[in-house]
């Protein structure tokens, strides 16, 4: 049996124990360049300019979940097709069955409708989205480990988009939430009021950035099943990737195509749209759009999620959608009966507990515990794929 670190390090993007323990990529990969700010402060345009460039002459597809960021995505996309004259992009959408917390339709419904888009790829899934089903092991047995965990969602869509290009929403959650780097912006710049959290942010950012990353890791939320020495690892790899002395917004989103979780991602992608003969392309993920958005938000920022997705795509979209404060989940359909009867058996924690590497990271009591959760952490997923990848040889 090849031991899980052994498969990780041999992944397209090759992940650490660290990495599997945790379930996130944390800080930054140094064979990456920062983004400079673009000549032009309009992120708008440079957004515009970026999918317009995607889908010029060919079949365009949208990664459509109904949040803001692939609505803002859609919509933008569609408005740019019909000022070259081609087809309206297709928006393609898991519809998850039996899942409250995954529905979107009505926000989705919404969007479409406003968008006066005839064509629409609706896919009813729930077994599919196994986290140890058919299509994830199928996946990963055909490209290593993948992540995030939940890379197989893509090839369920890509099915249906060979020979196009696939837009997704990767990257705006990093790209347009405000950060602390915006709010000590806005205090030094006397436009927002100072907070007890806000000032405590403030002062920390201020700090040198071994000191900066030490007062930061301890508000990094705990995970149970890691050990508190790699919970404290965990903690001081997280802050680094954002650790730099903070002097405006633009400096804290600059290192965004940097940071590891955003490589591995684009590369699973890219893996799977090779295998379904589409190509994929994340607009907020793009040096170019990231550099118009730094130059137009600068010290201040884009001013949040409401008034980001209004510059982008305000006039396109339906007046409730840039107000829309809920996201879909999909967690528990990720873990279906299946899942938890594989996690629940015991095996797979035994295949972790022989890897001297991930043992030394891992707290197999509460792992086990975790496992026998009703839904598990999202972030045990990945632990859970590549033990049972090992079994599978």
């Amino acid at each position: 049996m090849t031991l899980p670190s052994a498969l990780a390090a041999r992944a397209p993007y090759p992940l650490t124990p660290m990495d599997l323990a945790t379930g996130y990529l944390a800080g930054l990969d140094d064979s990456r360049p920062d983004v400079e700010a673009s000549a032009v402060a309009d992120f708008a345009s440079g957004f515009r300019g970026v999918i317009s460039d995607a889908i010029a002459g060919r079949p365009a597809f949208v990664s459509f979940s109904g949040g803001r960021d692939s609505s803002a995505i859609l919509a933008v996309a569609t408005d740019e097709a019909r000022r070259l004259g081609q087809p309206d992009p297709v928006p393609v959408t898991l519809r998850v069955e039996g899942s409250a917390a995954a529905d979107e339709t009505w926000w989705q419904e919404l969007v479409v409708r406003h968008l006066g888009l005839r064509d629409w790829i609706r896919i009813p899934v729930r077994e599919e989205l196994d986290v140890l089903g058919p299509v994830a092991m199928r996946t990963l047995s055909a490209h290593g480990l993948l992540y995030p965990a939940n890379a197989y969602f893509h090839d369920l869509i890509a099915e249906h988009t060979e020979g196009g290009v696939l837009l997704t929403g990767a990257g705006g959650d990093e790209l347009l939430d405000r950060s602390y780097a915006q709010h000590h912006a806005f205090v030094r710049l006397g436009e927002q009021r100072l907070t007890p959290r806000t000032a405590s942010a403030i002062a920390v950012s201020l700090l040198a950035r071994p000191v900066y990353a030490r007062a930061g890791a301890r508000q990094v939320p705990r995970l149970p099943w890691l050990l508190k020495r790699t919970q404290r690892r965990f903690g001081l790899q997280l802050m680094d990737g954002f650790a730099a002395p903070v002097t405006g917004w633009a400096r804290g989103v600059r290192s965004l195509p940097r940071m590891r979780a955003m490589v591995g991602l684009q590369r699973g992608q890219e893996l799977i749209g090779r295998a379904r003969a589409t190509t994929m392309r994340n607009p907020f993920l793009d040096p170019r759009a990231i550099g118009a958005a730094m130059a137009h938000g600068g010290m201040r920022g884009l001013g949040g999620r409401v008034a980001a997705t209004r510059l982008l795509a305000g006039e396109l979209l339906p007046d409730d959608v840039p107000l829309r404060q809920t996201k879909a989940s999909f967690e528990d359909a990720m873990w279906t009966e299946s899942s938890l009867r594989r996690v629940r058996s015991g095996e797979l924690v035994d295949v972790i507990a022989a890897d001297p590497h991930m043992a030394s990271l891992l707290d197999l009591t509460q792992l086990r515990s975790q496992w026998r959760e009703p839904v598990p952490h999202a972030h045990t997923a990945l632990l859970a794929q590549v033990a049972q990848l090992a079994l599978s040889g």
